[in-house]
């Protein structure tokens, strides 16, 4: 797959966004809900405004006309889930907000 495309008008956090940057592949989707903290405007994907489909149609051309900004994009994304979505990161994040809690 070249690239994934989610153009939803909410998602929580963008799950398969996360998924398919682990996979260093490249991802265009709408700035909503949690998707901003799973894709990096310009660093590990494209984002647009949900209902701004010019420019979401504008980024689907841009990933299509350029294979080397793909590439880029994908092994970014996967930097970036690896580096802060990563089950032990996930786990190590509760467990340290849990620990907090408890000892408040």
């Amino acid at each position: 797959m070249d690239f994934v495309i989610l153009p939803s008008k909410y998602e929580a956090f963008g799950k398969v966004l996360a998924e398919a940057q682990s996979c260093e592949t490249s991802v265009i989707a709408t700035r909503v809900g949690g998707i901003s903290e799973v894709v990096i405007d310009r660093k590990t994907g494209l984002l647009s405004n949900y209902g701004d489909w010019d420019t979401f149609q504008k980024n689907i051309e841009t990933l299509l006309d350029n294979k080397s900004l793909r590439i880029k994009y994908g092994k970014e994304g996967r930097k970036h889930v690896i580096k802060n979505f990563d089950t032990k990161v996930v786990v190590n994040n509760l467990e340290r907000i849990y620990n907090t809690v408890a000892n408040s």
